[in-house]
This record gives structure tokens, sequence and C-alpha cells, in this order.
């Protein structure tokens, strides 16, 4: 945690998510999916998302997963997955990758690194720890809204990104 995966993810999302006809950010998946019936909450939202806002009622994940098959149909989608741990949890939600039509983008990120190994046709990135220098930067831009810290808070800030080793959002 920390090293800067979601973060990363919305970038990749803000900057495409417009190219698609129907695109999804769903936020810490792992913890979503373990409150009752939480499964079929972001069921609902990606159906929602991909649909534009269009409303609908889903009972059960198996449900669910019928109705986002009809949603994606021939739609070129992005939807990204933050923070899944187990396969099974985008088996339940999206079902088959064939699903999906030519030019659709799926991100995921995990800090469960072998979560798709030997899965097909996909790229693994994996986000190397910062150095000081990246870590002041983005630690600043969180803390202060600017790429360096306060004047006055130089020394803490530096101590701070130092005892967080490279993952300057933990």
């Amino acid at each position: 945690g920390g090293m800067g995966k979601t973060t990363v993810a919305k970038v990749a999302y803000n900057l495409n998510y417009d190219r698609f006809e129907g695109s999804c950010f769903l936020v810490n998946v792992r913890e979503a999916s373990e409150i009752p019936n939480g499964l079929v909450g972001l069921q609902k939202q990606i159906f929602e998302n991909i649909l534009k806002g269009r409303e609908e009622i889903i009972f059960n994940t198996d449900e669910g997963i019928i109705k986002i098959k009809d949603a994606i149909g021939n739609k070129k989608v992005f939807i990204v997955f933050d923070d899944v741990d187990q396969l099974e949890l985008l088996d339940a939600l999206i079902g088959a990758r064939d699903w999906f039509s030519r030019g659709s983008k799926i991100i995921i990120t995990t800090r469960c690194e072998n979560l798709l190994k030997g899965h097909e046709r996909h790229l693994q990135y994996k986000i190397k720890e910062l150095d000081d220098e990246e870590s002041l930067k983005l630690f600043s831009r969180y803390a202060f809204g600017q790429d360096h810290p306060l004047e006055h808070l130089m020394e803490y800030s530096v101590k701070a990104i130092r005892h967080c080793g490279g993952f300057p959002l933990a």
C-alpha cells in the first residue's frame, strides 16, 4: 500500500475515459466486496456507469452478470478495478473476457503480484519505489498542493518520506 497504484490508475482513467463508449472506475473492490451485497453494489455501479446513469435493480450476482453482459455487449469500454485480491471477484463482476468489444481496456490494481499470472492477453506493470526527490515531490503535492514542502516543514517532510521508504502516500 502507498505505492501509488490507485493514483496511476486514476490518471490513466481521467486521461482516457472519454475515448470509450462506456467507462467505470471501481474503487476499493476488495473492501466493497466484503460488505453484505457488496458485489451486487459493484455490479450496479458498472452497469449504471457503462449505460451513463440508467438505473437497474439487481437482486443477486448471477442476475448482475447477465445484465452486465447485455450492457457491455458490443461496446468499447474502459473499466478500472482498484485493489483486487481475488480473481473470483473479477469473474463475479464482469464474467468472461470475450464479452468485451475489441479495443476495450481493463486496468486492475492489486497488491497480489501473482493474481493474473498465466492469464491470457494482459500486460503487467509493476510500480517501482520512488527515490527521495520523487517521494518528496509527490508527498508535497498531496500534503501542500505544490511540488515542494512549505519551508518551515521541510525537515519534517524529509523525515516523513524517508520513514515511508519510497512509498510517499503511505
